[in-house]
């Protein structure tokens, strides 16, 4: 696609302007109190940190989870790291 194209400024914008929704939604439209801050922030980093992610973030697809909790010396939560996970279920037999 030219780059010059309305189609191609159209597309971009419209994006861009998705993702934006979608974070203000989950993110900034929501108080952040105690522990909620850390996983916020955890998020955020995830979603922002490459196209990939964006991308996985605004299908919606897989679940947002956490890993690598540090804490102080209080136990208060200080970081965390977010991934994404596949959620996947298991039947077994019951006997």
């Amino acid at each position: 696609m030219n780059e010059q194209s309305v189609e191609y400024y159209g597309a971009y914008y419209l994006g861009a302007l998705l993702a934006a929704k979608k974070v203000i939604e989950q993110y900034v439209n929501k108080p952040w109190q105690g522990e909620n801050k850390v996983y916020r922030e955890a998020e955020l980093t995830l979603i922002t940190r490459d196209k990939r992610s964006m991308q996985l973030f605004m299908g919606g697809v897989y679940d947002i989870c956490y890993r690598n909790h540090e804490r102080d010396k209080k136990g208060k939560l200080i970081k965390c790291e977010a991934y994404f996970a596949d959620r996947r279920t298991e039947f077994r037999e019951v006997r």
